[in-house]
Parts: structure tokens; C-alpha cells; sequence
């Protein structure tokens, strides 16, 4: 396909090329852009918020938007309370009714409206996109389409000949710029076919995949995490030529797993919503600046940018500490992550640092504990190694073992002293660590329900639920210290909330019959939980399996609320 510059796409007189993957293309962009296009001018609209996730949506809302001449707010990475305030800021919403009640659908229906025949101003911001930066209060960053062209460009250059023609699925929104940029802007000046839905879990990554010659995946680290042995891999084997990763480190265990099941070694892309992508690497330590960009060290040793995907003559001073290789740099985690503990500065990333280094861990966020701000907590995700050791040896052992590591490399003060073990850190749809999310596990005490990924009901009245047992649930602090297994009586205990809470049940407990325990349930495991319940409300069948493997099962009876003593 003949690459087709981001400013002319709705002008007549392109070959006609798919779009979507399911089958929408230029010619129907171009159509549904152009009569959203007329509608915002009927109704003076020149400031437009989009919330969707629809990758088709949001393509007709921005080429619509900026047809018209407006400036379009990408509004979907906000918090509510953000997005109530950006409300005084534009005209009008476009997206799903879900996602807001008030906004329009870009793709209407509204009444037909003549093609663009000019290209785009390119110089004028037009797009608005959003970062925290160091406070976790949203910035808006303004973009030009000179700016984003330019960035595409160069993502061609650099990967375009291994991708060829291959589609483009993603795990992550398009409604930041990294999935912005790689999932529907990139794809629509090459020519290449993308997926309308982000990919929420890894199952559904891996069946698109087996149903394609060849895909990019659009990921970030947290995702890839959670991609282990259970999964279809043959599926995917051989059709994936490139796994690009942002938002933050990706564990060098999780790259070599990946690469041992795809073939394919992730790529990973550095950059912000400020500067844009800065640079990328794959097998080497040390990041290659992309073309056009230009890195070199402030007078605080931190990155200072200068990028052709920036306003000219822009330079931005980032807070990532860096040293300088023959072509590139190495990273030296972020300075602007300090904290003050009895009148002394402590490096939260050095405290990550020394805890991801460790042979068990593959990931950590650090900051202070919220009902004890003179002391550090650490939410950790342990490896497969490392949850052998905790299998083995019991959660004092190994976090003993993690404060000794961290004891070894900072001073004392700086050793948290809760820990939090979990399936992943708490981070954002940009892949960032999640500030209050992480303070909220910290604050909490242990728990005592897993977590819990996704929920499915069926038409016969069965729900099923995908269970995360994390390793740090209280259950396991007495259930054995050394040999941790969930009991069964938790077992029971979760089937019966979680009928209550989706089924409805209301009845009394008042026996069980034919219940069978037939494996173990350890820290760590992914389980799926079935819930059926009889048309009376008496009955509560339950059945837990790990991937085709029963786990238990067996049916609870229940009182009928009118015959409950109270």
C-alpha cells in the first residue's frame, strides 16, 4: 500500500484500501468523516471532547473534527471528576452513549455531505491529549497534525519493512498517544488493517491472531506480564511480526518469555505525551533515539529532548535520569520520584530498582505507606521463581529476603516495611504507576476476595467468573505458613458471595452435598469459578477448574428466605 500523508486522507482520488478488519474502508472514512463534518458546522461546534473505544469511532469523530475545523479533546484517559471539568472547556461530546449519555455518535446517521477537496492544516493544534507529569494532576498537551505526521514517519522508517502488510491489533487505548499513534494513525497512513477493539485480555489477543497471515501487537507491560504457559501460544507462533511495549519497563524475564513463545523479541517504545516516542530497543540495554530526535544530558543528568515531533523550537527537560552510549543512552530511573523520610530524601526508584533486580521479582512500585507516612511500602509481583519460593518457604521468608536485598543497596530508612504481594502493580490505561491505586493497597489490610478479571454470564442463568488468587489473601497466613493452599471452606465462602452478588441468591446457608476437593489451589493461580443456580433458590452448584483441570465442586443448599428464622 502507498503510504498516504495523514492531512490528505479524506482528499478524492486515492485508491480505495481496508481500514477496518472487519471490512470498513477509505472510501466509507472518507464518507462518514465528511457528514459528521457538516454536522459540526451546522451546529457551530469548534471544540470537541471524544470518548470512545471504538477504533472506527474515534477516526470518524477526529477526521470529522478536524474537517470542521475543531480542535478534538481526547477525553477517554480523564477520571470522571476531569472529565467534568473539561465539560466547560468544549461545545460538545462525541462517542457511545455508554460511555456518555450526552455525546453523539460520530458516525451518526446524519444526512450526506460533499467529500473534502482541501488538505488539512497542518501548522494549528488540533488535537489535545493529556499527561499527569509529576503532579497525577492531568496537563493538556496540544498537537498538530505536522507533529504527528512526523512521528508516524518515522515509526515507517524504523519498523515498516518487517511489518509489511500486517494488522494491527492493540491491548492498550487508543485514546492516549501511544495507542493513538501506533493503533490507528500509523496503520491509516500505511495502508495497514487494524482492529476496531481494544484486546482486553490475553486470550482474546492470542484468537485474533490465529486468525491472521501476520499482526503487530499494540501492548504495554502489564499485559504481557500476565501472559503465561496456560495460553494457545501455537496459535499465535509464527504470525506475529512485531510486539511493540510502552508505558513503562518490561521485566527482562517477560521479554525472553515472549520471545520463546512468538519468535519475536517486544520492541519497546520511550517517550511521553510532552515529547512524543524518544526512542526504542529491542534486544540491547541502551535506547536508539527515533529519527528526528535528538537526546542529550541537562545540567541535572536527565534527558533533555529536542524532536522534530515537537512545536519548533521546543525543548523539553525531562526527569529521567540518563547516560550517554555511542548511539543512544542508558536510562537511570526518574529523579523526580523522592521521598522525605526523618528529614531525609530517599530514591523511590532506587528502592524499585534494588527489588526488580532480585532473581523472584518482576515488578515493584514503592511509595509511602498512607497510615504510616514515615514509612515505605512496597506492592511486589513475584515471578514464577519467586512464587515457588513462596510456595516453599511461606511470605516471611521471602519478603525477609527482599528487605535484606534492599538493605544491601540503600540505607536503612529507606527498607520498606509492608509489603504487598500481588498479581500486578496497580498502573493506568498510559501504563504509569497508579499513585492512588497503589496508596489504597497499601492502607488496606490483606484481603480476603480475589481479584477478579472477567465475568460472563450465559443465557441458561450460569455465570462464570476468572479469579486471580493473589498470593498476599489473608487466608493463607495461617493455611499453612509454609505450604500455603487456599482451604476449602474459602472456597465455599466465594461461591456464596459471589452468587449473592450475581445470581441473586438470598437464602439462608443450610448444609452442602457431593462436594469434592480434587487439587490444590495455590498463591498465584488463575481459577475460574462457576455458578449455577436451581430455579427455587435452594440449590448453588459450584465448580472451580484451572484451565481444563477441575479443581473442585459440589452443590450448596439453601433455606427459602420466607422459611429463615430470624
Amino acid at each position: 500500500m502507498s503510504w498516504i500523508p495523514l492531512a490528505r486522507l479524506l482528499e478524492p482520488g486515492w485508491d480505495n484500501r481496508p481500514v477496518t478488519l472487519d471490512g470498513l474502508d477509505l472510501r466509507a472514512l472518507q464518507d462518514a468523516a465528511a457528514r459528521l463534518a457538516a454536522e459540526l458546522r451546522r451546529r457551530g461546534w469548534t471544540r470537541v471532547a471524544v470518548v470512545t473505544d471504538d477504533a472506527w469511532r474515534l477516526a470518524v469523530a477526529l477526521w470529522g473534527g478536524w474537517s470542521a475545523g475543531a480542535v478534538v479533546y481526547l477525553a477517554g484517559t480523564l477520571g470522571s471528576d476531569s472529565a467534568a471539568r473539561l465539560a466547560d472547556q468544549v461545545d460538545g461530546w462525541l462517542g457511545e452513549g455508554t460511555a456518555r449519555p450526552d455525546a453523539l455518535d460520530p458516525i451518526g446517521p446524519w444526512p450526506e455531505a460533499p467529500a473534502a477537496n482541501e488538505p488539512l492544516d497542518t501548522a494549528r493544534p488540533c488535537l489535545i491529549v493529556w499527561t499527569s507529569g509529576s503532579t497525577g494532576a492531568p496537563v493538556a498537551v496540544p498537537k498538530s497534525l505536522a507533529q504527528l505526521e512526523t512521528e508516524v514517519a518515522a515509526q515507517e522508517v524504523v519498523f515498516g519493512a518487517r511489518l509489511g502488510q500486517a494488522a494491527v491489533l492493540g491491548t492498550v487505548s487508543a485514546q492516549h498517544l501511544y495507542g493513538l499513534l501506533f493503533r490507528l494513525l500509523w496503520p491509516l497512513a500505511a495502508g495497514r488493517p487494524l482492529d476496531r477493539a481494544q484486546c482486553s485480555f490475553p486470550e482474546d489477543l492470542i484468537a485474533k491472531t490465529g486468525r491472521l497471515d501476520g499482526a503487530l501487537w499494540v501492548t504495554s507491560p502489564a499485559i504481557l506480564r500476565r501472559m503465561g504457559d496456560g495460553l494457545a501460544w501455537s496459535n499465535a507462533m509464527g504470525r506475529v511480526v512485531m510486539v511493540s511495549s510502552s508505558g513503562g519497563p518490561l521485566p527482562a524475564d517477560t521479554a525472553t518469555r515472549i520471545h520463546a513463545r512468538l519468535g519475536v523479541r517486544p520492541t519497546e517504545i520511550f517517550g511521553s505525551s510532552e515529547t512524543g516516542g524518544v526512542a526504542w530497543r529491542d534486544v540491547d540495554a541502551w535506547w536508539r533515539p527515533l529519527p528526528g530526535v535528538d537526546v542529550t544530558v541537562n545540567a541535572d543528568g536527565c534527558a533533555r529532548v529536542r524532536s522534530d515531533f515537537l512545536p519548533p523550537g521546543e525543548v523539553v527537560d525531562t526527569a529521567d535520569a540518563i547516560t550517554l552510549v555511542d548511539g543512544g543512552f542508558l536510562l537511570q530511573g526518574r529523579q523526580d520520584r523522592i521521598a522525605k523520610i526523618e528529614e531525609k530524601r530517599v530514591s523511590l526508584v532506587a528502592v524499585e530498582a534494588a527489588l526488580t533486580e532480585h532473581a523472584w521479582v518482576s515488578d515493584a512500585a514503592v511509595q509511602l505507606v498512607p497510615v504510616a507516612p514515615s514509612r515505605l511500602g512496597a506492592v511486589v509481583v513475584l515471578n514464577d521463581q519467586g512464587l515457588r519460593a513462596f510456595l516453599e518457604q511461606g511470605r516471611k521468608a521471602v519478603t525477609d529476603v527482599l528487605r535484606a536485598t534492599v538493605r544491601a543497596r540503600v540505607e536503612t530508612i529507606a527498607v520498606p516495611r509492608r509489603f504487598r504481594l500481588r498479581a500486578e502493580v496497580p498502573r493506568n490505561s498510559q501504563g504509569k504507576l497508579d499513585g492512588p491505586a497503589i496508596a489504597a493497597v497499601l492502607a488496606a489490610p490483606l484481603p480476603v476476595m480475589p481479584t477478579v478479571t472477567q465475568t460472563t454470564s450465559s443465557a441458561d442463568g450460569q455465570v462464570t467468573l476468572r479469579l486471580v488468587v493473589e498470593p498476599d489473601l489473608a487466608c493463607f497466613q495461617g493455611h499453612f505458613p509454609t505450604l500455603p493452599i487456599l482451604p476449602g471452606v474459602v472456597q465455599i465462602d466465594w461461591a456464596v458471595r459471589y452468587a449473592r452478588e450475581h445470581l441473586g441468591l438470598n437464602g439462608r446457608f443450610s448444609g452442602m452435598e457431593n462436594i469434592k476437593f480434587a487439587q490444590m489451589i495455590r498463591p498465584g493461580d488463575t481459577v475460574e469459578l462457576t455458578l449455577e443456580r436451581d430455579p427455587d433458590g435452594r440449590r448453588l452448584g459450584f465448580r472451580y477448574a484451572c484451565g481444563v483441570a477441575e479443581v473442585s465442586r459440589g452443590r450448596l443448599l439453601f433455606l427459602d428466605p420466607a422459611d429463615a428464622v430470624t
